[in-house]
């Protein structure tokens, strides 16, 4: 069965840097994946101070990696 990880990234447009991608979740279509990371990359940058945001233009990169899961694998979450 095919199933879609959430994967998440903060990235720092100003140094051009990256820190290392945090699996999220998964999920059993890709809408929901999506969603999922347009909600939580929200959530993410409305965490930080504006000031970091604003210094660092920090953002935060996601996408939905397919993979090939089990039926019994459980969804991860973080």
């Amino acid at each position: 069965m095919i199933k879609f990880i959430l994967i998440f990234q903060m990235c720092y447009q100003l140094g051009g840097a990256c820190t290392p991608p945090i699996q999220a979740k998964i999920f059993d279509t890709f809408y929901e994946c999506s969603l999922a990371g347009y909600l939580g990359a929200h959530k993410m940058v409305k965490s930080l101070p504006a000031e970091e945001v604003n210094r660092n233009q920090a953002m935060i990169q996601f996408w939905c990696k397919p993979r090939k899961v089990k039926d019994n694998e459980k969804k991860i979450d973080i």
